[in-house]
């Protein structure tokens, strides 16, 4: 099927071999048959795989291969529904995010400060923009990213006066206050 299709890599297709194999054999301990499983005995077989620990990634993968089994046999008309139509795959974990210590924040403000005292001319200007920017984050809690960078400031002159606001749209489009 993987092979002769998709021209996919021997380590692929024994890696599907062996997710399918897997599969078909929890079906065979139900007492059910590949052709007549349900999205629930799929879903139960992922339940399975998670409680005994097995990575999101590895069950998304065992996923990804039973449904390319159902779709190849929908497709040749040897079954007339998918019963991995409605399976949701597993959610990858997001890990959180790592926070600096107060003395790494208080060594990288440092650096910026001291940058800005030694710097003349634009490298000046653009010290003391980073440092305002370090200044920003460390005292809103922003978070850093790759889009932090492309921050967009706004700040007019009426709320500068009354107390002074910033506010930031990422380039999500998200407002931030």
């Amino acid at each position: 099927m993987l092979a002769a299709e998709r021209g996919a890599a021997r380590n692929t297709t024994d890696a599907y071999r062996r997710d399918l194999g897997d599969y078909c054999d929890f079906l065979a301990r139900r007492g059910i048959a590949v052709l007549a499983a349900s999205r629930y005995d799929i879903s139960a077989y992922l339940k399975g795989l998670s409680e005994a620990g097995l990575a999101t990634t590895s069950r998304a993968r065992r996923l990804s291969a039973i449904r390319q089994f159902y779709k190849f046999l929908l497709n040749d008309d040897v079954i007339d529904e998918d019963p991995t139509r409605n399976v949701s795959g597993p959610k990858s974990e997001r890990a959180l995010p790592r926070t600096l210590g107060v003395a790494e924040v208080e060594h990288l403000l440092a650096a910026a400060e001291k940058a800005t005292r030694e710097t003349t001319g634009r490298d000046r200007f653009r010290a003391l923009r980073l440092n305002a920017l370090l200044e920003m984050l460390y005292a809103t809690g922003m978070r850093v990213s790759a889009r932090c960078w492309r921050v967009t400031i706004a700040c007019s002159r009426s709320s500068a006066r009354a107390g002074g606001s910033v506010s930031c749209r990422s380039t999500s489009r998200r407002a931030r206050r």
